[in-house]
């Protein structure tokens, strides 16, 4: 099983990166990059709010990059902000995600009260 709530324990160190990026880096594809695996994360965590905000601000910079061809990652952070729209609209994506085997006993006891019992939706991973 794949447990998604402690990805949470994750949000503290990249958004220390993001803020170091957004004060020191240009706003550019690279910068916009490190917005969609920061959305992602955030995703993944079930934060679907502050991923589609971060969606929304990479799209804006890819849109505006003009050294590289970006309507591929465009249209990966347009379906994530669906996926985000669907969780935040009350179709919530599992918070434990069976792949398979036998769950070990650490997941089980990691899964918490908030896991949803109902799936919808799924996410694309980053090219």
């Amino acid at each position: 099983e794949i447990v998604r709530g402690p990805i949470k324990n994750h949000f503290p160190i990249v958004d220390a990166g993001l803020a170091r990026v957004r004060k020191d880096l240009q706003l550019d594809g690279n910068t916009a990059v490190y917005l969609k695996a920061v959305a992602e994360l955030r995703a993944w965590g079930a934060d679907y709010s502050g991923a589609r905000s971060l969606f929304q601000e990479a799209i804006e910079i890819f849109a505006a990059e003009e050294t590289t061809d970006c309507r591929h990652l465009i249209e990966q952070c347009t379906t994530m902000l669906s996926f985000c729209d669907r969780n935040l609209g009350g179709r919530q994506s599992p918070m434990v995600l069976s792949v398979g085997g036998e769950a070990p006993k650490e997941a089980s006891a990691n899964r918490g009260d908030d896991e949803p019992s109902s799936s919808s939706g799924g996410a694309k991973g980053r090219s």
